[in-house]
């Protein structure tokens, strides 16, 4: 009796037993996504928010938990499943997801570059601050931004670059775009989240209003 080769590999993998050696290499080194349950709960929630109708003062939804939680992942993972870009039945440029890091340094501009840069759109670095937010304000507004993924972005810079912060994601979500952030400058947070995921040891402790769960999680940190 002959027995199945790589009986021990799961079946859906055996092919890549059969691969030369570097494409079996570079198979193990690839990054690949595994959907432990709370990631995909907080997936799911996430994905709510794709589906929510325009309107006004879209929802702010904030991500809070210790490093090493699988916070930057998720957000990744949302990324690449959602934020395809695809052209609509009026041939208009969708854009449904965009997704930045927070500028090295507290710098205003830094910040709208780092917008334009996510559409892949030029700009001048000359220009004054005022221009490039109009031309941030302008460019998510003509690509149909749904959801913008911040990490950090108020963790750095003085009262008034987040003050400025502040002001620019106000502005989007009165222009029906949802702002998902990873933040731990709780104070600022909470002006500008309706809602709060906490994650803790890789589970979803908590799911709820800013001000309830941002007050939790203060206290589970003093």
């Amino acid at each position: 009796m002959n027995a199945t080769p790589y009986a021990h590999i799961h079946e859906k993998f055996r092919h890549i037993a059969h691969l030369p050696d570097n494409e079996r290499i570079d198979f193990l080194h690839a990054p690949r996504w595994i959907g432990y349950k709370t990631a995909n709960e907080v997936l799911e929630i996430m994905q709510g928010l794709m589906n929510r109708i325009k309107q006004h003062r879209m929802p702010n939804l904030l991500l809070i938990g210790d490093s090493n939680n699988g916070k930057t992942t998720v957000i990744k993972r949302f990324n690449e499943k959602f934020g395809e870009t695809y052209i609509d039945d009026n041939d208009s440029l969708n854009v449904p997801v965009r997704l930045i890091q927070a500028p090295p340094s507290a710098n205003e501009k830094e910040l709208y570059i780092s917008l334009i840069d996510s559409l892949g759109l030029p700009y001048r670095s000359s220009d004054s601050s005022g221009i490039l937010r109009h031309q941030v304000i302008h460019a998510f507004r003509e690509t149909h931004v749904r959801i913008l993924i911040i990490d950090e972005v108020l963790a750095v810079g003085d009262i008034a670059f987040q003050s400025k912060c502040i002001q620019t994601i106000t502005d989007f979500k009165k222009r029906g775009v949802t702002i998902l952030f990873v933040s731990h400058n709780m104070s600022d947070v909470e002006k500008i989240c309706d809602r709060v995921i906490w994650i803790e040891n890789h589970r979803l402790r908590e799911v709820g209003s800013a001000e309830r769960i941002i007050e939790l999680y203060k206290q589970a940190m003093a």
